[in-house]
């Protein structure tokens, strides 16, 4: 049986969807009773999600369609080719300096102007201004447009470690995941713990149920499992804890979705509206655009569009095709189309996009649409 002072336990999960600490120490949540057998792994794992505040600012450009070159840094002008470089100046058509805005933008913001929304796949600082890698490569008219640029800045992360926790306990490992892609081993405690007690149960008796206190049977019996237990509950680990802090360079301010325990920016509606991919040289195969959902949510379109040549498309949630986006024409035209059922991602699905009769299709974006659920 046990305690647990964290947010989720593995092997019979039980989940604490929001806890915010109200008191410095270790803090208690009871989990329902459960037998640690010998040879049985289980993990307590606790995440933190700090919520970032979205950056957004706008201001006018005049576009122009220009493959190589760039603009003067007091142009008021953005110039964009058909391969996703799109050139801004630094001062924008009204002469207003932009250059700290811009130099700011990260990889992963979305810039949308003329109807469309890019996604910053690349950015390169100049001494005129700023060249950003978007994708698709679709471009609206030569025209004044107001260009809206919207991200999210990475917070640090604060986390305890409590030094040689475990190392009485050989069997028990910390482990810290920050996302980074290293993960640490150690004799350490990473603000979590289990409060155990030994169990002596009798190698010819099993117990079949347990509901609420009483065990049943007859009278002179156990009537709680608690009078089974021969020794009080203690942690596996017992020491003080040290505050620290996560270093910048293992957070993120592009990648809503890192693995491991800890993760930079909460994943909302605010900051993520769309997931983007290009394949230079598609081929009749399947592609998978999400791994495994982190989160649930629905597929609401899709756009997409080739340099040259033309393909079909067909959107699929573990296998299932989904309604509305099977057999898409792709070519040189941008196009959109509508997900209208069996268009809901569970935590955990797989999204695949399935490229089918090739012809001679190169330079393929492809924009999903996607609400959080």
């Amino acid at each position: 049986m046990f305690e647990y002072t964290g947010t989720q336990l593995q092997n019979g999960i039980n989940l604490i969807p929001t806890y915010i600490p109200n008191a410095i120490g270790w803090q208690s949540f009871n989990a329902n009773d459960t037998y640690l057998t010998a040879g049985t792994e289980y993990a307590l794992l606790i995440i933190i999600e700090p919520i970032s505040t979205p950056v957004s600012f706008n201001a006018t450009w005049t576009l122009k369609h220009e493959e190589t070159g760039t603009p003067s840094g007091s142009s008021g002008e953005a110039w964009m080719s058909t391969t996703g470089s799109l050139r801004i100046s630094n001062g924008d058509e009204g002469g207003t300096d932009q250059s700290a805005n811009l130099q700011a933008v990260p990889v992963g913001a979305d810039i949308s102007f003329g109807g469309t929304t890019y996604e910053v796949l690349d950015v390169a600082i100049s001494g005129w201004g700023v060249t950003y890698t978007v994708a698709p490569y679709f471009r609206p008219s030569e025209n004044d447009y107001l260009f809206t640029f919207n991200y999210a800045t990475a917070t640090s992360i604060d986390y305890v470690v409590a030094t040689g926790q475990l190392t009485a306990n050989p069997e028990a490992r910390g482990y810290l995941d920050t996302g980074s892609g290293k993960v640490v081993q150690a004799d350490d405690g990473y603000g979590t713990d289990f409060v155990v007690q030994d169990v002596l149960l009798s190698p010819d008796w099993d117990i079949a149920a347990f509901s609420g206190s009483a065990l049943g049977g007859g009278s002179g019996g156990n009537n709680s499992l608690d009078d089974l237990v021969d020794v009080e509950k203690t942690p596996l680990g017992d020491s003080t804890l040290t505050k620290v802090r996560v270093l910048a360079d293992v957070t993120s301010t592009s990648d809503n979705t890192t693995t491991g325990i800890y993760k930079a920016i909460d994943w909302s509606p605010q900051s993520i509206d769309s997931i983007t991919a290009m394949f230079e040289a598609p081929v009749d195969k399947t592609y998978i655009f999400d791994q495994s959902a982190a989160s649930p949510y629905d597929i609401t379109s899709i756009t997409r569009q080739t340099v040259s040549g033309n393909c079909l498309l067909t959107v699929q949630i573990d296998g299932v095709n989904v309604t509305g986006l099977i057999n898409l024409t792709s070519d040189i035209t941008e196009r959109s189309d509508s997900a209208s059922a069996l268009n809901s991602v569970a935590i955990g699905q797989r999204v695949t996009v399935t490229v089918s009769g090739n012809n001679s299709a190169t330079d393929l974006a492809l924009t999903m649409a996607i609400i959080k659920t």
